[in-house]
């Protein structure tokens, strides 16, 4: 199993082998030799990931912030004290097997690691070894043979419905007559149903619409009422129903058969209003199906009714529930009217209910798409002086909106205006490195000046200032906002950076929040957090002063025997 709580620190590129101790850095190249990293990938925003194998396997993620810095993250639990031999693998993998360290370099082919073991058996394994191992393990496994014969016996076009119900209803049983079941045991029990689902899927794919539709719809039908009795916090029961309804929304896409068509269209109408589906999202996921389908003038007609009822109904509440599936009908009729070439009945459409986030948002895209940039931005900033009638979470959208059409209508100090005005209300990083478009190199250095003084202390943005200080290479900025107000996790964040040019003052920072945080918890727990912490500062080269800190923190506490033990072991531990 991956794990996947992190702990992070930041990566010095110019100097990363004092990042690391000689022994982790040894281990890391272990780890990379030995075949330990797989599925290592480069994103387009140019972070890595890999996972690596060890007590367990660990997620790694290595971000740069900036031509010299990166943030690294590990799972592992040694990451909590300090830099691991997970990310020094990673990172020695990363350029092929030397630790110059730039992750922004490319993988070089030579540098790939190893097959997976279990997929290379696999290919090697003969027909005679297979069939051996699945009668061994399914004469242990009941529910091994089940899936077997649920993988094996593909879905028969003739057998229709009745025959596909049967097979859910038999795998959901023992969760019915159980009253309610968790998570690992209905992903146990699920296997056909999940087979049934690939079984559609590869129908869909083969162009067998009819056998596709007829599984999709009945395992939509049964798996809905079932989370009554099955608790989805995996969300297991949700990815069935999605799978199945994202089949039938893919079928409705092709051309059909004239009955097929009609089966399929009468069906998603009837549904739309099905009492077992009430108080979910899926109504709203099937009338997009009843509009894709609607061909003939009739169905137009029919589902035009359906939605203007729903539309209707929604619009006379003001509560979100209300208001959302109001959101999906009216875009629903508007994907109907398009599909009718109706367009002056579109634009009316969407200027009455302009007020829902996600029609201002179309209005605004079409806007954008057709080059009238002063409508964008009149359409943002109305959604910005009435706030009553948008989304609150929206309001960084609509600044965004602002901005682009303050950029393209060539308004630059309203562009930066409105920009700053964003960068406050959701303070990004992507917010800040816009700004810095705007301005020469010496232009920047006065307005970033003045953009830092007007943040508040303990806002969003006071937060974002350590980040904003990599950015700009100020690695005294950075320690100056430490030193305001020290804080563990944003200490254990930054530190490494400062191991050869301010050490002392960065154990000096940990010595004061260490103390307070003794001072306002008690418990092993605890005691072992801090014990890993004087494992970190110890790493980093702070030994003597770690040693005596210790010691100091024992005396202090010496009506704590769980402290004075858990310290003596790690102090042990240390000095080996």
């Amino acid at each position: 199993m991956i794990q996947t709580i992190s702990m992070s620190f930041i990566l010095d590129h110019n100097e990363p082998e004092a990042m690391f101790p000689e022994r982790i850095m040894n281990r890391g190249y272990s780890y990379y030799h030995s075949g330990n990293i797989s599925n290592l990938a480069q994103s387009d925003n140019g972070t890595w990931m890999a996972e690596v194998e060890g007590t367990d396997t660990y997620l790694v993620t290595i971000k740069p912030i900036n031509p010299d810095l990166s943030e690294c993250r590990c799972t592992c639990p040694y990451a909590i004290d300090a830099p691991c031999k997970h990310i020094a693998a990673v990172l020695i993998a990363i350029q092929g097997g030397e630790m110059g360290v730039d992750p922004s370099l490319e993988i070089s082919p030579e540098s790939s690691t190893p097959s997976d073991p279990f997929e290379s058996l696999l290919n090697k394994a003969g027909i005679e070894d297979l069939k051996r191992f699945v009668e061994k393990v399914a004469h242990n496994d009941p529910n091994i043979e089940k899936q077997f014969l649920s993988f094996m016996t593909p879905a028969d076009p003739a057998a229709g419905k009745p025959h596909f119900r049967k097979i859910v209803k038999s795998a959901l049983a023992p969760a019915r007559r159980k009253g309610l079941i968790f998570s690992n045991e209905a992903n146990r029990i699920l296997t056909p149903v999940y087979e049934l689902l690939d079984q559609a899927d590869e129908a869909k794919n083969k162009r067998s619409f009819q056998l596709a539709a007829d599984i999709s719809q009945v395992i939509l039908e049964e798996m809905v009422p079932a989370l009554q009795f099955i608790d989805d916090s995996s969300g297991i029961v949700g990815d069935t129903i999605h799978g199945a309804i994202t089949i039938l929304k893919e079928i409705a896409r092709e051309s059909l058969d004239e009955n097929l068509q009609k089966s399929f269209f009468k069906w998603s109408m009837k549904s739309v209003e099905d009492k077992r589906y009430e108080g979910w999202d899926f109504p709203d996921d099937i009338l997009s199906v009843a509009v894709e389908l609607a061909g003939t003038e009739k169905q137009v007609d029919q589902v035009t009714i359906l939605l203007d009822r729903i539309i209707e109904k929604n619009s006379k509440s003001s509560d979100w529930s209300s208001q959302y599936h109001l959101q999906q009908a009216v875009l629903q009729k508007i994907r109907l009217l398009k599909k009718l070439d109706q367009h002056s009945e579109v634009k009316k459409l969407m200027e009455r209910f302009k007020n829902l986030t996600d029609i201002r948002k179309s209005m605004i895209q079409d806007a954008w798409d057709n080059n009238d940039y002063q409508t964008v931005k009149e359409l943002s900033i109305d959604a910005l002086e009435n706030p009553g009638t948008s989304a609150p979470g929206y309001i960084a959208d609509w600044l965004d909106w602002c901005v682009k059409a303050s950029e393209a209508l060539g308004e630059t100090d309203e562009a930066i205006h409105l920009l700053e005005k964003r960068f406050f209300n959701r303070p990004d990083m992507d917010s800040y490195l816009r700004l810095k478009t705007f301005f020469s190199e010496e232009e920047w250095q006065e307005y970033h000046e003045n953009l830092i003084s007007k943040i508040p202390r303990h806002s969003r943005a006071y937060q974002l200032l350590p980040e904003i200080y990599l950015q700009e290479n100020r690695k005294d900025r950075l320690l100056d906002y430490l030193k305001e107000d020290p804080d563990l996790r944003t200490l254990q964040h930054y530190d490494r950076l400062f191991i050869n040019s301010a050490l002392d003052e960065i154990f000096d920072l940990y010595s004061i929040c260490i103390r307070e945080y003794l001072q306002q918890n008690t418990g092993r727990s605890h005691y072992r957090n801090i014990g890993n912490l004087l494992s970190r500062l110890y790493s980093m080269g702070a030994k003597e002063k770690t040693l005596d800190l210790a010691q100091e923190l024992k005396e202090i506490h010496a009506n704590r025997p769980a402290l004075i033990e858990e310290f003596d072991k790690r102090i042990a531990k240390l000095t080996l």
